[in-house]
């Protein structure tokens, strides 16, 4: 992949803070606006393939095979090897859930150390994680429009819903332990539930 660069700006005094730039005036990603007092750029390589959350007081970067947190200074608080190709990235207090975009690995880490990695059933198409460590899932289904799955901190299966009627369009864990379901019939309207 390219290399690029990532901004990790203090986000002490203005909010969290931040972005990705292949230079330093193409801006490709940025989460929160923030000014250029206080930020710091560092060089990231293959930053374009990357996905990038703000966590603490710093960001947690992901690539194929690989998580890390930068401090607000620029330097890699911790690092390690993940199991995860193509990853997708969620936050959630102390909880950070990698998932494989278009493959079944999912990841959970609670600040530096792994809680667990398990493959889904089916192919993952997007999912979220709670303040508990729960993760919900939507993934593909055979002979379904989708799937929903939710896993505990523990990598436990607690929930499993398949959608015949409706395609799946995106999940949420709420703070309740409900996960809120958003779905397309492609033949009459959109709706939503909550489980």
């Amino acid at each position: 992949g390219e290399n690029g660069e990532m901004m990790v700006a203090d986000n002490s005094s203005m909010g969290n803070a931040v972005g990705l730039s292949r230079n330093d005036s193409d801006l490709v990603n940025v989460k929160y606006n923030a000014d250029e007092k206080g930020s710091v750029i560092i060089p990231f390589e293959e930053a374009d393939s990357s996905g990038f959350f703000p966590y603490g007081n710093g960001v947690v970067c992901v690539k194929s095979n690989y998580i890390c947190l930068i401090d607000k200074d620029g330097q890699i608080e911790w690092e390690d090897e993940t199991s995860v190709i193509n990853p997708m990235i969620k936050v959630a207090g102390d909880y950070i859930a990698v998932a494989s975009d278009g493959g079944t690995r999912l990841e959970l880490y609670k600040e530096k150390e792994l809680c667990y990695g398990i493959d889904a059933p089916d192919v993952i198409r997007v999912f979220d994680v709670s303040e508990r460590g729960d993760v919900v899932l939507s993934t593909e289904k055979k002979a379904y429009k989708g799937a929903v799955t939710v896993f505990n901190k523990k990598g436990e299966q607690i929930f499993s819903w398949g959608s015949g009627v409706n395609h799946i369009t995106d999940v949420e864990m709420l703070k309740t332990r409900q996960v809120a379901v958003a779905l397309v019939n492609s033949d009459t309207e959109i709706v939503s539930y909550v489980m």
